[in-house]
């Protein structure tokens, strides 16, 4: 018998939502069957049944709710509903009971929306095709009319990405109409979705408040960045705004002082502004960080650097940056970012070449605790992380790093990501009371380790959750089952592990010492016979084990940017 399992079940909150779902699509079911039945059914006239008020009806047993709760429940309820309406779409399935999966989520929703509904999220509907399902039904409106009629008291909206371009939704006209309707609105993501710079320009009139602008992927310029800062009209008409354009420009880069009323709310409430395979370059990066104070992220913006440089020769001043991407040549920038950005958390470092390091520039930021590198001499790495002994999170694209010196220097990491092979060999200091990886909690390596390397990394490490490795050179049924002894890997969650000589020996050794596991793989790259594979799934298919077949998705820096692209390829102007 397979050893017991931990089992969490349900929460009493989840049951309950979903009951009420249930309830509401079966209701829904008989509105719908109603209504196609009315205009013929003698009976139906003779009792004069409106659907209308059947559905007012469903409407009122939320309405009885006291305020908070009802706010709590309408929200949990559109969330339930979109999360369902996203997991059908990628599975091209249709609803439960039958009816389209259009017409049955925007019943759901004309029941639920409100304006205490706060949150909308569709950034996980993934549509492939736009199929007949996906068109709207002939008395059905389209989700986005309802969300415009009913979510006035919206605080955060989100697409996914390419969205429009899949389905053939002009946007724009929607997005304005939303900006106007939604004014509360705090965080809004509209990746791959912004194509008119007059979006920007009614987000900036009618949403002071925006603290979070997502539109990456989306084809915005520098210059579209001053609709965002100046007060313009949303209307403005495409034959004045160039000139409109040219004006902005002209003032926002006069040096003198503005007073606050100038410019939009937003320039003050604005923290995260992502610009991430935008068009926008180091000139509006610079008019964003120079009128918008308190950006504390521009996402993984290549020019960031060189907009730093230009201020700072202007002003003196620190900047509230906690997130910077940059690619170049020099370590002046390094300098650069230690000495301006004190409350910086995130950074990413990469060249075109390899270079030396010198972290010690950044020893002055103690908030610092995730450092992405790339293409840079190893022979650095180890010594140079001393400085930054406070990273919590430590990502590398760089070959021959020595994993020891790593995690030495680093002995708070959460988090280490290798996408480069390490040295077989590692190197650790005499002191054995030194401790080391007692924090590690997310190993993953897209590259082959040796023996000696990955013996390392999972025998010191017993708060490990989550493994995900390529190859372990030599690793064996034997040599796994030592380690278990070493560190049971108690908390362990996740295992992945893509070429392996290892059998089903070590697949139940895994599953009987590591009681939180539930994702185990990948066993076609394992040598377990496709019967032996068949058989492990019959035996835990009651105990929630998902054991996985082999797939890898490179994780570098080229899903962000093309690797030829640098931080200083271009200059303001």
């Amino acid at each position: 018998m397979p050893p017991e399992k931990s089992f969490n079940p349900s929460s009493l909150e989840a049951l309950c939502l979903s009951a009420v779902i249930r309830c509401l699509e079966t209701d829904l079911i008989l509105c719908e069957v109603a209504r196609s039945l009315q205009s013929n059914s003698l009976l139906l006239r003779k009792r004069d049944l409106s659907t209308e008020k059947m559905a007012e009806e469903l409407c009122d047993y939320l309405a009885i709710l006291p305020g908070t709760l009802s706010e709590m429940v309408r929200q949990k309820i559109t969330n339930k509903v979109l999360a369902k309406y996203a997991k059908m779409s990628q599975q091209q399935q249709t609803s439960p009971l039958g009816l389209p999966l259009h017409t049955m989520t925007v019943r759901l929703l004309e029941i639920v929306l409100d304006d205490e509904v706060q949150t909308f999220d569709l950034s996980d509907f993934q549509p492939a095709l736009r199929t007949a399902q996906f068109k709207p039904q002939q008395g059905v409106p389209e989700v986005w009319e309802l969300l415009l009629d009913r979510c006035h008291g919206l605080r955060k909206f989100s697409l996914p990405p390419l969205l429009c371009s899949t389905l053939g939704i002009n946007m724009s006209g929607f997005l304005k109409s939303l900006a106007q309707q939604c004014n509360k609105l705090t965080e809004i993501v509209l990746k791959d979705s912004v194509h008119d710079s007059r979006v920007l320009a009614a987000i900036a009139k009618h949403c002071p408040s925006v603290r979070v602008l997502d539109i990456s992927g989306s084809n915005v310029s520098c210059m579209d960045i001053l609709f965002l800062i100046f007060p313009v009209s949303a209307k403005i008409s495409h034959e004045m705004k160039a000139a409109q354009l040219a004006k902005l420009k002209m003032l926002a880069m006069q040096p003198s002082p503005f007073p606050s009323n100038a410019f939009n709310g937003l320039c003050s409430s604005m923290r995260d502004l992502i610009l991430t395979n935008t068009k926008v370059r180091a000139l509006g990066a610079y008019f964003a960080l120079k009128f918008m104070p308190n950006i504390t992220t521009l996402g993984d913006f290549v020019f960031a650097t060189a907009v730093l440089k230009k201020l700072s020769q202007e002003s003196k001043c620190n900047f509230a940056l906690k997130q910077i991407f940059y690619r170049g040549p020099t370590c002046e920038k390094i300098k650069l970012i230690g000495a301006s950005c004190p409350d910086l958390e995130i950074l990413h470092l990469g060249s075109d070449d390899a270079k030396r390091l010198n972290f010690k520039q950044l020893s002055k930021l103690p908030k610092l605790r995730k450092l992405t590198l790339e293409l840079a001499f190893p022979v650095d790495i180890g010594p140079e992380l001393s400085h930054l002994s406070q990273l919590r999170e430590l990502q590398l694209q760089v070959p021959n790093v020595d994993i020891g010196l790593i995690v030495e220097s680093c002995p708070l990491l959460q988090k280490l990501v290798l996408t480069q092979e390490p040295l077989r060999t590692v190197t650790l200091s005499h002191d054995k009371e030194k401790p080391i990886l007692l924090s590690l909690e997310e190993l993953q390596l897209e590259c082959q380790i040796s023996l000696n390397a990955a013996e390392l990394l999972l025998t010191h490490a017993p708060l490990l959750k989550v493994v995900k490795l390529i190859k372990i050179r030599k690793l064996t049924d034997k040599v796994l089952e030592k380690w278990l002894k070493i560190n049971p890997l108690e908390h362990l969650e996740t295992w992945l592990l893509c070429y392996s000589h290892l059998t089903v020996r070590s697949v139940s050794r895994l599953l009987g010492h590591c009681p939180k596991l539930s994702t185990l793989g990948r066993l076609s790259g394992w040598d377990v016979r496709s019967w032996e594979s068949r058989r492990l799934q019959r035996t835990w298919q009651e105990y929630q084990i998902n054991l996985v077949h082999f797939s890898h998705k490179q994780n570098d820096v080229s899903q962000i940017m093309d690797a030829t692209v640098s931080s200083d390829d271009e200059f303001l102007q």
